[in-house]
């Protein structure tokens, strides 16, 4: 019967144990992992400061503006053109996000058709992600009207440049998809990519996605902050008024409803498109 040497195996496993730390600088393993706890706490607030500095150097400059748009009934309707700088490059569009100098950009509004001139102007600003979220893109709607399928063959647009999600007019889509979007064009937003984001006129199902797109690059704002920035940017757009008549069946119990103005459009527009943002942001705010 063979014997086995307990005290030489020992002495093996310590020799071991002091060349490996002899070779990473370390003379005990409690050594070892207080080194590998300073190395991950430095990795992470070396990452929270590259995400401060992009926050910080890209700043809602006109939140302060947008501060009771809504609750303190700040909107009146107007006519003509509108020169503040959060007016859009089309009629219909408006900025979140304006240009800065070395980062993206978010611009939302209406379906970019080229007939009336829309995609051509959106292109001509600089615009060169497109984010659509209808359901309707290549197809004809209800009240006969078609939406062209922009982005098909177009050299200016290419394949890595269109996102697009499929959701029903005046409806709400899947929470995943909407969050994915959202992590998405941050991404592509710091990497300096400037996205059109819209749907059919860029008030609903747009000011839900862009609300979530918000959050995710601003998470210090509160659902308060991100309705009344939406809605006083989307109010800056040359086009942006209808009658209460068309909005007020699928917003009359959200909690602001009564602050809006006669001929507002609401941002997001419907009673489920706003909770589905107040939802999200609870979720994200717990997480």
């Amino acid at each position: 019967m063979e014997f086995i040497n307990t005290n030489l195996i020992k002495l093996e496993l310590e020799l071991n144990l002091k060349n490996i730390n002899t070779v990473f600088g370390f003379t005990s393993l409690s050594e070892a992992k207080s080194e590998a706890k300073s190395e991950a706490k430095e990795e992470a607030k070396s990452e929270a400061k590259e995400e401060a500095k992009v926050e910080a150097t890209v700043p809602l400059v006109h939140l302060q503006e947008s501060r009771g748009w809504i609750t303190q009934e700040k909107f009146t309707p107007r006519v003509g053109h509108n020169s503040h700088p959060l007016n859009g490059p089309t009629h219909e569009s408006n900025w979140l996000l304006p240009k800065v100098p070395g980062f993206g950009s978010l611009c939302v509004g209406s379906y970019p058709e080229s007939h009336n001139g829309y995609l051509a102007q959106l292109l001509a600003a600089g615009l060169n992600t497109f984010v659509c979220l209808n359901d309707e893109y290549g197809t004809q709607d209800k009240y006969g009207d078609y939406f062209e399928p922009y982005a098909r063959n177009n050299a200016r647009i290419p394949a890595n440049r269109f996102i697009h999600k499929k959701i029903k007019d005046m409806k709400t889509g899947d929470d995943g998809d909407l969050l994915e979007v959202a992590v998405e064009v941050v991404k592509r937003i710091k990497n300096g990519e400037h996205v059109y984001l819209h749907c059919a006129g860029g008030h609903g199902r747009t000011g839900g996605y862009a609300a979530i797109i918000l959050h995710k690059l601003y998470p210090q704002l509160t659902s308060s902050e991100i309705f009344e920035y939406i809605q006083f940017a989307h109010d800056q757009r040359d086009g942006h008024t209808c009658g209460t008549s068309k909005w007020n069946k699928q917003m009359l119990m959200d909690p602001w409803a009564h602050h809006f103005r006669p001929g507002q459009v609401p941002s997001p527009q419907t009673l489920d498109q706003r909770n589905q943002v107040r939802s999200l942001l609870r979720e994200q705010l717990f997480r």
